[in-house]
């Protein structure tokens, strides 16, 4: 096997990682709190039933999406527990 299908991971690229996937799960709670927003001032322009129907179930996507994403927030703490687990792996093997 060459050595072109190995895959080089440093605890900076770790940690570049769980910043970005960080900021990604930011960018879409914030997302889905639009949304939700959105949803609500429809009231101003979409009376019935049906609308109300419809903001409710905007309202449940977007609460179920978040959670969604809440549960995700835990594999940038993973990553950053793997680099700090690899460096020490590292120092150790540099000491022993």
């Amino acid at each position: 096997m060459g050595r072109e299908n190995e895959i080089l991971v440093t605890p900076e690229i770790l940690r570049q990682t769980a910043q970005n996937l960080k900021d990604l799960f930011q960018k879409g709670l914030k997302g889905y709190e639009e949304i939700e927003k959105n949803a609500l001032e429809t009231e101003n322009c979409l009376k019935g039933k049906c609308a109300g129907r419809l903001r409710r179930r905007i309202i449940t996507r977007k609460e179920k999406g978040s959670m969604r994403l809440q549960n995700l927030c835990a594999f940038p703490e993973k990553l950053l527990q793997i680099a700090e687990e690899y460096e020490t792996a590292e120092r150790e093997n540099k000491n022993g």
